[in-house]
């Protein structure tokens, strides 16, 4: 089944959050490249080996479009995607990159609007190596786990991971937490509806 990940556009990740019991948090430590970009797609994980990005380009070939390449067991202080690499996963109409690791070519990426959380910039490539490594497994991004077919959501409040299995019931409760939120915002734009709503607050 083909993810529709347009429906997840109007999703906030502070409504996801609100919504799921135990939110996995990925770590804040990754940041967006466009802080008004926002990534939402199936996870198509990678597992590299040795610091080579080599295998980087078989996973672009093999993700499908709506996915968002999960990538990790890299070095922090090396770049290991470009603008040459970002613009063919672009190409391929994948989502976007989450990366333990580093980018180069920042401005480039930028100005091609593809969406990459990362670590940070720096101007020094991982070596390419071998094309060795792992697709399609469960990895660790920190503390959360990350299974291939998990929903991502990020944006510049962070990246939340939602298990396939529970995607369809948080995307509901996200969307009512969503409608609900500009209702009290349209309330709140009222001086009488706004002292009603502190008054009820501070009960």
């Amino acid at each position: 089944m083909v993810f529709d990940y347009k429906k997840w556009q109007s999703v906030s990740t502070t409504a996801v959050a609100d919504v799921m019991e135990t939110p996995l948090m990925l770590s804040a430590a990754l940041r967006p490249l466009d802080m008004a970009s926002k990534i939402v797609g199936q996870a198509f994980t990678v597992q590299l080996q040795w610091n080579h990005v080599g295998f980087l380009w078989k996973a672009i070939a093999s993700a499908q479009a709506g996915d968002v390449l999960v990538i990790t067991g890299c070095r922090d202080q090396l770049a290991y995607m470009g603008d040459i690499m970002a613009g063919a996963a672009q190409k391929r109409a994948i989502q976007g990159v989450i990366m333990n690791g580093c980018i180069r070519d920042s401005q480039s990426i930028h100005q091609s609007q593809f969406p990459v959380f990362s670590l940070g910039y720096t101007p020094q490539a991982a070596p390419i190596g071998e094309s060795i490594g792992k697709m399609n497994v469960p990895v660790m991004l920190g503390p959360v786990q990350i299974c291939p077919g998990d929903i991502l959501v990020g944006d510049n409040d962070g990246i939340i991971a939602i298990p396939r299995k529970i995607a369809d019931e948080v995307l509901m409760q996200a969307a009512h937490k969503e409608e609900k939120d500009e209702q009290r915002k349209a309330v709140l734009q009222d001086d009488s509806g706004l002292m009603n709503f502190l008054k009820e607050k501070m009960r």
